[in-house]
């Protein structure tokens, strides 16, 4: 072993001795490295304020919203990680990802995402490793309702706040998914554990990178590598060749409702503040990712959006959402909104029944675009 992976092995024992976190996963032994391979130590810090955003309480009794500090002592707060610190570990690692797989089910609001991760082994191969992460806007929905409820009864007052929430959820519904899918896969390749008490993290965790370095001093090496540097530099100048990146391949399909139910892994979009300890976890394949292709039928024809839909958005949206819809409606049909107001004694779109709004839509959805009648007069 050269002197560089001597002193990286040193680094490691100190770090092991300071009680640091070890997250050296794929190590069988280090000294079993292979020629050409190189060990590159890197601690990462994981700060364990929630107002830092790579954490949040795991119980919002331990945490004062106000003055923004721990009500417990350090060693018994327990944190859970936001989407920011599984992305700060997955950076450390050096993992590799694959494109996304993501699954729409055309049933009902649910989504899937399936993605695989891969790290570098001591023998230079590749550990790669398969999850996937669910989405199911009803749940959600449910879920939302019972945060603004007491005793099993929904506060009908805080009716925007769930509406609010729930237009963020749908629109980040596909990006949740594929945030949710690498967090499970970083916290299995990682070996993470679910709660780490804030004491725990005054220490760093520590990873180890396996880069492989030529031996430049061999001249046919040299040789090697001069000519795959030229051939790249040329292909990109002369063709404009660029690194390709595959889109996420959509399918269509059924997607069962225990796949798509929110489990430990939180984006810190979510801006969730607490989550009762879940076990509900599922693995798909063991090391290596499934070679078949997912059973879903592939459509890559997507379908048009009806009016069914369209009315759903309109009465999941904001008040401001919906008066901005009908009054550019009005438009399209050429409908006077302010005679309409005050044949029905309204002063305005915001302040009429919430209920009148639905039934103004349904009115102008009905009525012929006022092209449509000058092409037919």
């Amino acid at each position: 072993m050269d002197a560089v992976n001597e002193k990286a092995l040193t680094e490691l024992e100190e770090y092991k001795k300071q009680g640091c976190h070890m997250l050296i996963p794929t190590m069988g032994s280090l000294a079993a490295l292979a020629d050409g391979f190189r060990i590159i130590v890197s601690p990462e810090k994981i700060l364990s304020n929630p107002k830092d955003g790579d954490v949040y309480q795991h119980d919002s009794t331990q945490w004062d919203k106000e003055k923004k500090c721990w009500n417990v002592p350090d060693d018994v707060a327990q944190v859970r990680f936001h989407a920011q610190a599984f992305q700060k570990l997955a950076r450390a690692a050096n993992i590799i990802w694959s494109n996304p797989l993501l699954t729409h089910d055309p049933k009902f609001p649910r989504a899937l995402c399936e993605i695989s991760g891969a790290v570098r082994k001591e023998d230079g191969s590749w550990r790669t490793l398969p999850d996937f992460y669910g989405s199911d806007l009803d749940i959600i929905k449910e879920e939302l309702i019972a945060q603004n409820s007491f005793k099993g009864v929904f506060d009908a007052k805080k009716q925007w706040l769930v509406d609010r929430d729930f237009l963020q959820k749908r629109k980040n519904q596909d990006k949740s998914c594929i945030t949710g899918a690498k967090n499970r896969v970083t916290a299995r390749l990682l070996g993470l554990k679910n709660v780490y008490t804030v004491k725990e993290l005054e220490q760093p965790f520590i990873f180890v990178q396996i880069v492989f370095v030529p031996d430049m001093q061999d001249r046919e090496v040299r040789m090697l590598v001069t000519k795959a540097n030229v051939l790249g530099i040329a292909m990109a100048n002369v063709f404009g060749v660029k690194p390709s990146v595959q889109p996420a391949i959509e399918y269509k399909g059924d997607i069962a409702p225990d796949q798509c139910i929110n489990d430990d892994v939180i984006d810190i979009e979510d801006g969730a503040e607490t989550q009762e300890e879940a076990d509900r976890r599922y693995t798909v394949g063991k090391d290596q990712p499934p070679e078949d292709v997912p059973s879903f039928a592939m459509d890559p024809e997507p379908e048009p959006t009806t009016a069914k839909s369209l009315r759903a958005d309109f009465l999941n949206s904001e008040v401001e959402s919906q008066v901005k819809t009908l009054l550019k409606m009005a438009d399209q049909k050429g409908f006077s909104v302010m005679e309409w107001l005050k044949t029905n004694k309204q002063s305005s779109l915001e302040k009429m029944p919430a209920s009148w709004r639905p039934a103004l839509y349904d009115k102008l959805a009905g009525m012929p675009d006022k092209k449509a009648e000058g092409r037919a007069a």
